[in-house]
Order: structure tokens, then sequence, then C-alpha cells
């Protein structure tokens, strides 16, 4: 049987057991695997699970592990859910997509032409890079201004540097 969980730390307060039990109507294990040694849940994740969601603090480097990487997870340099298949680890940011489909259904309503995201971690990253996609002119604040200014120039690259993040 496949057997499915979320890695972080700390996890213990987290739904997505009863979320994914919800969806899958119970036909699947979920597991929290928590805990502060990366090596160490991922590993866990190596040995037990098809497929794993990834929480703080750990989304940059469950990443860098993937062997196959969505466009998203590339620009963002994160990723949150991940999957073993024939080619290897896969991994997709469904914090992007979500934050993407939010922002449009948004503009919908009220049309926009900026967005402030606040940190620049895993989220924060997805935040940013969904905010550019859908076209708005997109400024990051984060208590570690040469993280965000590293990351805005990294997307500066993908975007061209007349969309880089302020």
């Amino acid at each position: 049987m496949k057997k499915f969980g979320l890695i972080g730390h700390p996890i213990a307060h987290s739904k997505s057991p009863a979320l994914f039990k919800a969806a899958y109507d119970g036909r699947y294990p979920y597991d929290l695997i928590e805990g502060a040694d990366f090596e160490q849940v991922w590993q866990r994740f190596i040995d037990e699970y098809d497929g794993i969601n990834v929480t703080a603090p750990f989304k940059e480097l469950a990443y860098a592990r993937a062997d196959v990487r969505s466009a998203e997870c590339e620009a963002i340099g994160a990723g949150n859910i991940f999957v073993k298949t024939a080619e290897g680890i896969k991994a997709y940011n469904s914090d992007y997509s979500a934050v993407a489909m939010m922002l449009l259904e948004a503009m919908k309503e009220k049309p926009m032409q900026t967005a402030m995201v606040v940190g620049c971690g895993g989220a924060g990253k997805a935040a940013i890079v969904a905010a550019l996609e859908v076209g708005l002119k997109t400024r990051i604040a984060n208590r570690n201004v040469a993280k965000a200014e590293e990351f805005a120039d990294s997307l500066a690259a993908v975007f061209g540097p007349k969309k880089r993040p302020e």
C-alpha cells in the first residue's frame, strides 16, 4: 500500500493528516515525520514513503535533493511536494500554485498592480514568484535584506531586470 507523510519541525500541530484523510477517504496512511534533523527525516521518506509534503524549515533543503524539478520549483529554489517516480524524486510547489490561483481570483474582483510579500523563506519565495507570474509588480519585506536582495537578483535572470522584485 502506498504511504505518504509530512516532514518538518515543528509539525505536531499540523492539520495535514486530517486534510489528507478527507481528500483520499482514508485510503492511504499519512504520517507526521517530525524531526529537527533534515537528513534523518529525509532518509525516512526515502526508506518508507511514496510521497511527502515538506514544510518549514526544510523546503529548500528538500528541493536540493530532488532529481526532477518543476519549473516553478526551479524559479523558487524550494519545493513542498515530493513524489518517487521511475525518473527519480520529483519536486513540485503547491504554495506557488495556490497563491497564483488566489491572486488571479482576487484580480477578477479588483484589479491590482502591486503585491507585497512579507518573508523570503520557502513559502515567501513561492508567493513572490506567483505574484510575478500573474503580472504584478512585487515588493519584498524580509528581516534579512541581503537574502531578499539575493533572491530578487536571481529572479531578474528568470523574469528580466525590469520585473525584478523590489
